[in-house]
């Protein structure tokens, strides 16, 4: 009985191996099967990829700068020159350019319009300012006096005088080359002066251009003293008309300078006063404004003109749009990278920007594969 009982035992205990061992078999086949089934999603979802003609959006994300797209600027240099400049900052063009050049020596005051300087906003045709030169002033005073001069000298070459007139104008040069001397020898003293730094260098020349004056006017009593005594023929005074008109050119061409001087602004727009000694003043164009963006060498092959530009300006609530307008065609480097600069055209907005904004931008470009998206983000 109890031998039995042991091959009974023998017997139950061999079957629960044999079955433990049918139920490992069953196990491994069913994780092949779930390693299998994951292989050939995973196979199928790669082969779907690679094939199937699905394309996804592909966006190039770039910070950006917003300006203006016209802005006209008022610059004095170091070298004593005057420009003005029309700036186009979507075409990259200057559509006006006028330059200025003043006597070395001479002084300059720029004058602010009072009216305007605190709206913070011009008309096209609004003067801004004006500059005022000492030494245009002084070559104005001068040619005027000249011009005087010339005319009456005319008058005196066109008549003939009496004894008494010849007498007087003799008594006339006389005088005048008597001050003559006397302010040629305060000119020598201020001379000394001021090569000893006694005195200032306005003094001397204020006493100088004086000393010019009287030579003119002894000038004029010669002159005036030959018309009386000998009377002037027709060729002295046809000279003398010629040397009239010549000083009446002088004379426009130092208006027409001057009135260069006068800051007239050629747009409407915002205007902006500088307090260092190069820039004066700007007046940028608020219709209108562009966006410059530094775009990596590698993604410009991507970005074409109309592109969709997203536009997130800080302190903005709503997102601007815009279009892509150029593609610059000069490779810059910018933090030791190879950059391109794309300009965008902003569309509608609700708020005006300050110059030199920053903001980030998006460019819509167009879509893609998936393998062609990876092959342009890694």
């Amino acid at each position: 009985m109890e031998k039995a009982v042991l091959l009974l035992f023998l017997a139950l205990t061999k079957v629960h191996l044999v079955y433990d061992e049918i139920l490992k078999v069953s196990k491994m086949k069913k994780k092949r099967m779930k390693l299998f089934s994951i292989l050939l999603t995973a196979i199928i979802v790669i082969m779907f990829i690679l094939f199937f003609p699905f394309k996804i959006p592909f966006y190039v994300k770039v910070p950006g700068k917003v300006i203006p797209h016209f802005e006209w600027l008022v610059i004095k240099s170091q070298d004593n020159q005057l420009f003005s400049i029309l700036s186009d900052h979507l075409n990259e063009v200057v559509q006006q350019y006028t330059s200025i050049q003043f006597d070395r020596g001479d002084i300059t005051n720029f004058k602010l319009n009072s009216s305007i300087s605190s709206k913070g906003f011009v008309s096209s045709g609004d003067t801004v300012g004006v500059v005022y030169s000492s030494e245009l002033e002084y070559m104005l005073s001068k040619l005027e006096g000249e011009l005087s001069i010339a005319k009456a000298t005319l008058k005196l070459y066109e008549a003939g005088e009496k004894e008494s007139i010849i007498t007087e104008a003799q008594r006339k040069l006389a005088h005048e080359r008597e001050r003559v001397n006397e302010q040629r020898s305060i000119v020598n003293r201020l001379r000394e002066l001021r090569d000893q730094n006694l005195i200032s260098k306005e003094e001397f020349e204020i006493a100088s251009n004086k000393l010019e004056l009287y030579d003119i006017k002894v000038d004029i009593a010669e002159a005036r003293l030959q018309t009386v005594t000998t009377g002037a023929q027709q060729e002295l005074i046809n000279t003398q008309l010629a040397k009239i008109k010549s000083i009446e050119n002088e004379i426009l061409s130092i208006y027409g300078r001057i009135r260069q001087l006068v800051l007239i602004t050629p747009l409407n727009g915002a205007i902006q006063w500088f307090f260092n000694s190069d820039s004066l003043v700007s007046v940028q164009d608020t219709s209108s404004y562009v966006v410059i963006m530094p775009v990596k060498w590698k993604d410009h092959y991507f970005i074409d003109k109309d592109q969709e530009v997203r536009i997130k300006v800080p302190g903005m609530s709503d997102q601007l749009h815009g279009t892509v307008y150029k593609t610059s065609n000069v490779v810059q480097i910018l933090n030791n990278r190879q950059i391109v600069v794309v300009t965008a055209v902003i569309g509608s907005y609700s708020q005006d920007f300050i110059s030199g904004t920053l903001a980030g931008c998006t460019i819509k470009c167009q879509p893609v594969s998936i393998p062609e998206y990876f092959k342009r983000i890694f």
